[in-house]
């Protein structure tokens, strides 16, 4: 069920996290996004994606606390990039 914010369709889903992820394409650039409810699941699902698409130069543009309406991109990168989330 998607999460309905201000009268509009904000994101087609209804976990709490939401991250988009750009890379390249034949024409131009291409997204797609990883989801979770918790940041270890939106961190595995990040994992997942930028696996797909590694050889297209990807990058994380976008990372959101959906129910509180935070973004916090540049503290997930820090933090994922000093495998904060590799905990299992």
């Amino acid at each position: 069920m998607p999460v309905i914010k201000n009268d509009a369709l904000y994101v087609p889903h209804d976990k709490r996290y939401h991250c988009e992820i750009q890379y390249e394409g034949e024409l131009g650039m291409f997204f797609t996004s990883a989801i979770g409810d918790t940041l270890e699941e939106l961190a595995d699902d990040v994992r997942y994606e930028l696996r797909k698409v590694k050889n297209r130069l990807p990058q994380i543009v976008h990372v959101e606390d959906i129910h509180n309406n935070n973004v916090f991109t540049k503290l997930f990168i820090e933090d994922y990039k000093k495998g904060a989330y590799n905990v299992r």
